[in-house]
């Protein structure tokens, strides 16, 4: 009975780790992020899959922010930046999407969730126009249900629109609003001195 069960479980897992793999890409949009923040001195790692559950995080730092929590800006709770509306599938209120129950039990407790002095891991998911329905900055279902589950085990989330990134003019800028996406300017980076 239970054996059984468990192969059947490894097998599917195994199923949806290996589609998720192949059907990862860095879009343009994801390099110059990733660009970005290796020139502020962050570390991540870039398409980082969880392999419990089998989903792709488009760049998981290595130092988690460390005044994250202290912070009280408006947009703190959802992890969208300033000017970001917290979208929602057609209509419907984010907590609220049919179908997506909670993944307790699911998710475990694995080590690399969690960063020193126990704060999560971030992740920053960067979310092109195939994220949203068309002509809107509504999020699709799949999308929204993603990040309720990366969340739900135990990943700080933090999403940064395409249209907000697009905004942007000049690397000062896109810095700028890389420190207020991870909510913070603690994170250690290089400092220039001028010459």
């Amino acid at each position: 009975g239970g054996e059984f069960l468990g192969k059947e479980l490894a097998i599917c897992r195994q199923a949806f780790c290996s589609v998720e793999i192949e059907s990862t890409q860095k879009s343009r949009l994801q390099g110059e992020v990733a660009e970005v923040l290796t020139g502020m001195g962050i570390e991540f790692e870039e398409e980082y899959v969880d392999c419990y559950s089998g989903y792709s995080l488009d760049l998981l730092l290595k130092t988690p922010p460390s005044d994250a929590s202290q912070d009280d800006t408006p947009h703190a709770a959802d992890r969208t930046p300033p000017g970001s509306q917290p979208s929602d599938v057609a209509g419907t209120e984010p907590d609220k999407v049919p179908g997506a129950g909670s993944l307790s039990g699911f998710a475990g407790s694995p080590s690399h969730r969690q960063g020193s002095g126990g704060a999560h891991a971030v992740a920053i998911e960067v979310d092109g126009p195939s994220h949203y329905a068309v002509g809107t900055q509504t999020r699709l279902g799949r999308t929204v249900m993603k990040r309720r589950h990366v969340e739900q085990m135990g990943y700080d989330l933090r999403t940064l629109p395409y249209w907000e990134w697009d905004a942007l003019e000049t690397r000062m800028d896109k810095e700028l609003y890389l420190r207020r996406l991870l909510h913070t300017t603690s994170i250690a980076t290089p400092q220039v001195t001028p010459s």
